[in-house]
C-alpha cells in the first residue's frame, strides 16, 4: 500500500498556524473514503480535509475574487478546494469550516486559506444531515461509496 504525498506551500500559513507553511496532502489510492490528511512537514500537526462538493454540491464560493493571484491564468481543473474538518468524540457530529476553505493550485503547489468575509458560510457546518446525526437513519449514502465500507 503506497500513499501519494502532494507537497503544498501555504505562503501565509493556515489560520492559527501562520508560521507553519509547508504541508503534504496524503492520498492513499486504495482508500475509498472522502477524507484526506493535510500534514505539516516540519511539525507534529495534521488536519483532516475533504472536498466540500462531496457534502455540499452547491457550495460555490467566490475564490477568484478572494485570491486572484492564486487563480489568475489557471485552468479551473488545476484548482482543488478543501475544507478543514473537526471531529468531536461523536464522529456523526463532525463539522467543516466552510467559511475559510483551502484553495490549492495543483500546477504550482501553492495553497491559501481564504476567509470568505460577508459570505454567510458557517465556520462549523455539520457534515452529516440531521437524521444521521440523531441516529434516525444509517450512514449508507451519506458519503461517496459508503455502501461498500
Amino acid at each position: 500500500m503506497t500513499t501519494d504525498r502532494v507537497r503544498i506551500v501555504f505562503d501565509e500559513g493556515i489560520l492559527g498556524f501562520e508560521d507553519i507553511r509547508e504541508y503534504e496532502l496524503l492520498v492513499d489510492p486504495e482508500e475509498r473514503g472522502p477524507f484526506r490528511w493535510l500534514r505539516a512537514t516540519s511539525e507534529k500537526l495534521a488536519f483532516i480535509v475533504v472536498d466540500p462538493h462531496l457534502f455540499w454540491p452547491d457550495y460555490d464560493p467566490d475564490i477568484a475574487g478572494a485570491c486572484p493571484d492564486l487563480v489568475d491564468g489557471t485552468d479551473r481543473k488545476e484548482l482543488s478546494l478543501y475544507v478543514i474538518v473537526t471531529v468531536p468524540d461523536n464522529p456523526l457530529l463532525a463539522t467543516a469550516n466552510r467559511f475559510a476553505p483551502l484553495v490549492v493550485n495543483g500546477r504550482t503547489g501553492k495553497g491559501r486559506q481564504v476567509p470568505l468575509r460577508g459570505s454567510g458560510f458557517p465556520l462549523a457546518a455539520h457534515i452529516f444531515p440531521e437524521d444521521i446525526r440523531e441516529g434516525k437513519v444509517g450512514l449508507a449514502g451519506a458519503c461517496p461509496d459508503a455502501q461498500v465500507r
